[in-house]
């Protein structure tokens, strides 16, 4: 509705009817507050507000009725009589057959505004952002309930609701990103402002720490650990990060007036060293042979399993590198927290079929110039005619090459839109060249574990679970990058136990062993250096666990490497079932292993990561029951 100025929005007092629906509602016109008596009528008006596009009337009826379309027709033509009545002039309400809408010339509205500025195709200036950030004065139609019985039009707040927070909260975050190091003081209360919203953002309470650290004042990082601390304890039931617990334990000691830092965003692929493809040979040529019979005609889905690490995304690469020459293929991976439905999928094949002047529905060629906070993700039936057009767009693709390839990675972070996309092509794969291949990490994730079971009874899926490294491809990979060494067997089996074969792990360690020049290794594993990007990835895996998960994880540590069901469970201290539920998160996170009547860890290095962040008093008291019952099995002391 215009083009707006955050900074100057006030100026339209004068001359246009100003909508505010950011924090408690207000409708003003002349400096004036509007009332508006029926709620009704509010709610029309607050939903012509929130969007700059005349609004379809087949969208706009069922937010107030669910009769048939000629009664909503009627009432819609009532609401609107008496909303024309109210407005100080009657033109600012446009109608058409098709359409309701505001004037744009002569209405103002703080969301259409926020909404303008948060997805500007140039990058804000510190300035802009902090005035943009200004225009949220609170929660969309904050205090303001929808009518009796109307659920619709409710859910339709909530969504909007949830959209435009998580627009405010991705501002903030990049104003504090531009703050920190120019401006540490407007950078506390960005921060202080973010957590204001969302009290349970470990990442800022960090961030702030630090930052009181910097000007000098300990007393209020302190402050901050402590009301972090209680939020977590209150809201979820669980104790910080051990980063966060490191920083309070630095503040609270002689070191504090050291400079903490942040600590490291991890990525999980390894960093090439010019590293073969080892291990993974017999895992991509039956990749290959799986593509063959798809090219033929018999479709399929082929999803990998596996922990984080362990060389998933490299196999997938691999095998799209391999074949990219004479077959179409994209890769699309999803974020954590992934909620908007066909996303990354919808903007990897419309930039795709853009490339390749494939034919696709109108409606995808907007969604690649939107952001992704204004991706559609309320209107049910524009998401119907979105997964329409993908699905459309995908069978294209694929009879006009003869051949497709989709790569899916990180399949459980993805959203169930999506997957149900995946299973519908399912559905069509007898007769078509269609070769989707995907992999995921969490066994016994819900949205997976359906689009299993959907796909197996389709009879399209195969499954592979990928193990890593075994101990001939490690021994291959040290002769590649040390040669032939005397105790290169040894120090492979070494290998092996500490990591599981995890091919990250296994390159990490590898590499800090060549940055440390050791070149006669001594193979004893204590001395092996375990990376700061291995313990980190270890941390991240446990601070997701459920507090039940947690406990028995420690107490399976301070037993050893390996132990029984019994044991773990009288030295937790916790009931069967309680132990059992807990068992199958660890093993579903693959922090743990069934071999047989005994579990053991994934890895030593797990273990050991568990005993060294363990608190210590409950240490003390898990070895005790533990010494009780196996006197002579006791864990290896913290190194």
């Amino acid at each position: 509705m215009g083009e707006p100025d955050p900074s100057v929005s006030e100026s339209y007092a004068q001359d246009k009817l100003c909508i505010h629906m950011l924090g408690p509602p207000q409708v003003m016109w002349n400096g004036r507050l509007l009332k508006i008596p029926r709620r009704q009528v509010r709610h029309l008006l607050f939903v012509l507000a929130a969007t700059p596009q005349p609004a379809p009337r087949d969208q706009i009826y069922p937010l107030f009725w669910e009769s048939d379309t000629g009664c909503c027709a009627r009432r819609m033509s009532h609401l609107l009589t008496h909303l024309r009545q109210i407005l100080p002039q009657p033109t600012l309400l446009q109608t058409t057959n098709e359409y309701i809408y505001l004037c744009p010339e002569a209405v103002y509205s703080d969301v259409v505004a926020f909404r303008q500025f948060a997805n500007a195709k140039e990058s804000l200036t510190i300035d802009q952002l902090a005035q943009t950030i200004q225009l949220y004065r609170g929660s969309f139609l904050e205090s303001c309930y929808a009518h009796r019985n109307n659920s619709a039009y409710e859910n339709w707040v909530l969504g909007q609701r949830h959209e435009l927070e998580r627009t405010y909260l991705l501002l903030l975050k990049r104003l504090l990103d531009a703050q920190v190091g120019q401006n540490t003081h407007a950078a506390i209360e960005t921060a202080r402002l973010y957590l204001a919203t969302d009290p349970l953002s470990e990442t800022v309470h960090h961030q702030l720490m630090i930052l009181h650290h910097q000007i000098g004042d300990r007393r209020a990082a302190l402050q901050q650990f402590y009301a972090c601390e209680k939020q977590l304890k209150e809201e979820l039931g669980i104790a910080p990060q051990p980063e966060m617990v490191t920083l309070y334990q630095q503040l609270r000691s002689d070191e504090w007036q050291k400079t903490p830092a942040l600590a490291p965003v991890v990525s999980i692929r390894p960093v090439d060293m010019g590293i073969p493809l080892v291990g993974i040979e017999p895992e991509l040529d039956a990749l290959r042979v799986i593509f063959t019979e798809a090219c033929q005609g018999n479709g399929r889905v082929v999803l990998l399993s596996g922990e984080r690490g362990v060389g998933k995304t490299r196999l997938i690469e691999a095998f799209a590198t391999s074949v990219k020459q004479e077959t179409p293929v994209i890769f699309c991976t999803w974020p954590p927290g992934c909620q908007f439905a066909y996303f990354w999928l919808a903007r990897k094949l419309i930039a795709f079929a853009k490339n390749t002047h494939a034919h696709f529905h109108p409606c995808l060629n907007r969604l690649l110039e939107i952001e992704d906070t204004l991706w559609p993700t309320t209107a049910a039936g524009e998401l119907a005619q979105i997964e329409e057009a993908i699905y459309q767009l995908i069978l294209d693709i694929t009879r006009r090459n003869g051949r497709f390839i989709i790569c899916l990675d990180n399949l459980e972070a993805a959203d169930s839109a999506t997957l149900h996309l995946i299973t519908r092509l399912g559905q069509q794969m007898a007769g078509l060249p269609l070769f989707v291949l995907g992999g995921y990490c969490c066994q016994g994730t819900p949205n997976i574990m359906q689009l299993q079971q959907q796909l197996n009874t389709l009879g399209v899926l195969i499954e592979k679970k990928i193990s890593g490294m075994d101990l001939t491809a490690i021994r291959a990979l040290l002769t590649h990058l040390f040669g032939d060494f005397q105790g290169r067997d040894e120090l492979a089996q070494q290998l092996r136990t500490m990591t599981g074969g995890n091919t990250f792990f296994v390159v990490e360690v590898v590499r800090a062993l060549a940055e440390s020049e050791a070149a006669a290794f001594n193979h004893n594993h204590l001395d092996i250096p375990i990376p700061q990007t291995i313990e980190q990835v270890i941390t991240n895996r446990l601070q997701n666990l459920s507090p039940l998960a947690r406990q028995i994880l420690e107490a399976g540590a301070v037993i050893g490497y390996s132990f029984t069901f019994a044991t773990l469970q009288q030295t937790s201290g916790r009931g069967e079932a309680e132990t059992m539920t807990a068992l199958q998160e660890l093993i579903a996170r693959y922090l743990l292993t069934a071999c047989g009547k005994t579990y053991r860890f994934q890895h030593q290095i797990i273990q050991e990561n568990v005993l060294a962040t363990m608190e210590t008093t409950r240490r003390h008291l898990l070895q005790r029951r533990a010494g009780r019952l196996l006197p002579h099995h006791m864990a290896d002391p913290v190194r």
